[in-house]
Order: C-alpha cells, then sequence, then structure tokens
C-alpha cells in the first residue's frame, strides 16, 4: 500500500544500467529548459529497482529495455510527469548500503 511500479526506459542508466538488478537503489534526476534557463532536479530519491524488462519484440536489452521502479504513490505522478516531458531524465545508481537520504 502507498507505492507503485513505474518503468523507465534502461538508456536513462546509460552504462550504468549494466550495474543494475532487482534491489539495486537509484536516483532519478530530470533536466527541463535550454542553456541559462536550464534546471535539472532529483525527482525520486532512492527508489527500488524491482527488475529489468526486455522490449516485447525480443530484441534484447541493448534494443531498449525498461526499468521497473518501486516508488511512493506520491512520487509516482512526478516520475511520471518527468518521463512524459523533461528534456532528459537519467537513474544515478546508488552505492549499495548507502543510507537513504
Amino acid at each position: 500500500p502507498g507505492e507503485r511500479a513505474v518503468a523507465a526506459p534502461l538508456s536513462a542508466a546509460g552504462a550504468a544500467g549494466a550495474a543494475l538488478g532487482p534491489g539495486a537503489r537509484v536516483d532519478v534526476v530530470a533536466a527541463t529548459g535550454e542553456g541559462l534557463a536550464g534546471r535539472t532536479e532529483v525527482v525520486v530519491a532512492d527508489a527500488e529497482v524491482l527488475g529489468i524488462a526486455e522490449p516485447a519484440d525480443g530484441a534484447g536489452l541493448a534494443a531498449g529495455g525498461e526499468v521497473v521502479l518501486r516508488v511512493a504513490a506520491r512520487d509516482a505522478l512526478r516520475l511520471t510527469g518527468a518521463l512524459n516531458f523533461a528534456r532528459e531524465v537519467r537513474l544515478l545508481v546508488r552505492p549499495a548500503g548507502e543510507p537513504a537520504p
């Protein structure tokens, strides 16, 4: 109760995506605007990775894929908004055992 599963593109993790697996923790940041008006902010801190999903066409993770994240219900809307409207969304892999913010 009070949590949601939200999928984000695996490409948002960049090369760090290789370190992701169930139980990993990530911070999600989003960039908006351009140039001096640009801003980057933390959208969700310390989200849990529930799993990695391959594309439906079976092309493999290199061709796409998604990271399924567990987030608080209040953060699910912020994350979905960032995925739909931000210029760029990144997943920042947290070190194992790092305390939540």
